[in-house]
């Protein structure tokens, strides 16, 4: 299993709590570094999961590096646990041990009853990791509403942006603090990607997108954009020109499978999407009238204009096609009307071909013979 961007955070690299000075923190990347270089590790008892093949040269390094900067060192801290008393020591030591179910309840608890701010961020990183572990959707779920709780309260920048300066040797400026509210979310959307590409869960997804309305450029870029990519290149392989039935259905049913692959993440609404499954509709709903005008083909054009119906959420485009629905259903009938009394009237007497017409031209709709 990768190790989440979580998982890869600077103090969890070093072993150390936030906080820690800079002499501190050199200090143990150094001590890290020469165990490194003859193959070794140190384990801590905060460690959440397995580090040896994490403390490498090269991760210690950037690690130290992290927590020397002045934006970098806040990224890192924000996004780990803070353990102020000995209970909360002992709630990460628990997390550390797989007893998800006590950390959590320890930190909810001292949240839950009033504005314990560090707890709380605690309680949404506890439930963040649970649920990588666990694959446990509803942790995830929870997960991302402590954190929306978060983001929307004043209340927590104000007591964090002070909080911090406590501890904060470098000079974090407002400014930094404000990027990272911003921010908060895009950085969420990384971390949701590391719970999807660890679990291939796909619900994960759906959840962030349902709880924050955004995607986020990890999750757009590596998971949404490579899909529609995809679609969009086998849209314009259709020909219905060059291509026979059998490949018309053969790619029609690739592009429902892919678009179906983008609706599993529960991203329907999300304007990319949307706007892909939209145009798809309206090119499916030009390709039924064209294979029904070039290929005579009533079935597969009406299995495009189906699909069309399938793919678009639009009340207008629905409503054009029932239309165009019943609009091939008499074209149809009509030509089969045509074609039969040709056929029965070969050979026949002017009088004779009368009556097979009247009969035939009874059987047809009465929208037809309007």
């Amino acid at each position: 299993m990768e190790a989440v961007r979580l998982i890869r955070n600077a103090h969890h690299i070093l072993g150390l709590q936030t906080g820690v000075d800079i002499q501190g923190i050199r200090k143990r990347a150094n001590h890290l570094l020469n165990l490194a270089r003859i193959d070794e590790s140190e384990k801590y008892e905060t460690d959440l999961t397995e580090m040896s093949d994490l403390r490498t040269e090269q991760n210690i390094r950037k690690a130290a590096e992290q927590l020397s900067g002045v934006k970098t060192r806040l990224i890192e801290a924000f996004f780990w646990f803070e353990t102020p008393t000995l209970q909360d020591f002992s709630s990460l030591k628990a997390l550390s041990k797989g007893n998800y179910d006590n950390a959590i309840k320890h930190w909810k608890s001292l949240s839950s009853t009033s504005p314990n701010w560090i707890s709380k961020k605690n309680e949404a990183l506890a439930n963040f990791i649970a649920a990588q572990h666990t694959n446990d959707k509803n942790l995830f779920n929870q997960s991302i509403t402590l954190w929306k709780e978060i983001e929307l309260s004043d209340q927590f920048w104000l007591f964090y942006k002070e909080h911090y300066k406590l501890t904060d040797d470098l000079g974090t400026n407002e400014a930094s603090f404000i990027e990272i509210r911003t921010k908060l979310f895009e950085y969420l959307s990384w971390l949701t990607l590391d719970l999807y590409r660890n679990n291939f869960n796909k619900e994960y997804i759906s959840i962030f997108f349902k709880q924050t309305g955004i995607v986020g450029q990890g999750i757009e870029n590596h998971i949404l954009a490579p899909v529609i990519s995809k679609v969009r290149s086998e849209m314009d392989t259709i020909s219905i020109e060059k291509d026979d039935i059998i490949k018309l259905r053969t790619k029609k049913l690739s592009v429902i499978s892919l678009v179906q692959d983008l609706s599993d993440f529960g991203v329907d609404d999300y304007s990319p999407v949307k706007a892909l499954r939209e145009t798809c509709a309206t090119k499916f709903r030009n390709f039924s009238v064209a294979i029904y005008n070039e290929k005579e083909n009533i079935d597969l054009s009406k299995e495009y204009l189906q699909a069309a119906v399938v793919l678009s959420s639009s009340n207008s485009f629905l409503l054009q096609a029932e239309r165009d629905k019943a609009q091939l259903e008499s074209n149809h009938a009509f030509e089969s009307f045509i074609s039969k009394v040709a056929s029965k009237s070969e050979g026949k007497s002017t009088r004779e071909k009368w009556n097979i017409f009247l009969h035939e031209e009874a059987t047809l709709p009465e929208s037809i013979k309007k």
